[in-house]
């Protein structure tokens, strides 16, 4: 969507087929500021735990519906 809106603010330009598409401007009302976290995350990276750590302790979970989300390959 963004590179199809940046074509259409610049297909005036004349050079357009001739220039590259990183050379194309970007209309302000498509740039897109990126937010800055309120606050840091409480946890350290050595307190994040990894997948296989994950799927380590679920293996002994009682319950089905709290393994569910660990089942599928998206994670």
């Amino acid at each position: 969507m963004k590179l199809f809106l940046r074509w259409l603010y610049n297909r005036q330009d004349k050079e357009l087929e001739e220039s590259p598409q990183t050379d194309w401007k970007t209309p302000s009302f498509v740039q897109i500021k990126t937010k800055k976290a309120k606050r840091e995350s409480p946890y350290t990276q050595s307190e994040i735990w990894e997948r296989d750590e994950i799927l380590f302790i679920v293996k002994y979970e009682p319950y089905i519906r709290n393994k569910a989300d660990y089942n599928t390959s998206s994670f």
